[in-house]
């Protein structure tokens, strides 16, 4: 084990040393010199694009034209027991 730990660790310590040579010559290389870059003539430029038209989102944001021809009905409750937890109770007295 203490074999392959070494035959593991010299290259990868090799590689990490290449590494940082690599970005210590790209950190001493000098800088590329600034570019300027020169306004185009008035006669160069292309004229502004016309602003687009809104899009409407009716389906998502608005509510519904039609109104809603059936109202949902209330729940009905079939099995009414005088406590919420009476059914939980009979459970428990099995």
């Amino acid at each position: 084990m203490r074999l392959i730990a070494v035959i593991c660790t010299l290259p990868a310590l090799t590689a990490a040393l290449w590494a940082g040579q690599q970005l210590w010559l790209e950190m001493r290389a000098p800088a590329a010199p600034a570019v300027v870059y020169a306004a185009p003539a008035a006669s160069d430029r292309v004229a502004e694009p016309q602003p687009r038209p809104n899009r409407r989102w009716s389906a998502l944001f608005e509510r519904n034209s039609r109104p809603n021809r059936n109202p949902p009905l209330p729940p009905q409750n079939h099995n009414r027991q005088s406590h919420p937890f009476a059914r939980y109770k009979a459970l428990a007295m099995r």
